[in-house]
């Protein structure tokens, strides 16, 4: 059986700027961040966790051989739901669902 809570993580859409000399490198996007548990405290509680943890998120990373810059990861909206039992011994769920923006620049690649 599924071992709640958990989380699933979805990349809504990432679109790449150009300026008037082509391609800048940047990207910006959204990402949808759901935790499903059995009860909403918990569901929440983990939530809040993963916001605390992303909120404000900035600086460089690397990512194998790449660097990526990230100027801003904030929450857009979040919302909450709840999935009633179905049949049997079904408990139902809590759903609590945040989407997140994002800001990044990245590396230029080279050839070789």
């Amino acid at each position: 059986g599924v071992k709640f809570p958990y989380v699933v993580y979805r990349r809504l859409e990432g679109k790449y700027r150009a300026n008037m000399a082509g391609d800048s490198n940047w990207k910006n996007g959204d990402i949808e961040i759901a935790v499903i548990a059995r009860n909403y405290l918990t569901a929440q509680n983990v939530s809040d966790n993963i916001r605390l943890a992303l909120s404000g998120l900035a600086g460089d990373f690397t990512l194998g051989a790449k660097t990526l810059t990230v100027s801003r990861f904030i929450i857009e909206s979040d919302k909450d739901e709840y999935v009633g039992p179905v049949e049997g011994q079904d408990q139902g769920f809590h759903i609590v669902t945040a989407i997140y923006n994002y800001s990044i620049t990245l590396q230029t690649p080279t050839l070789n």
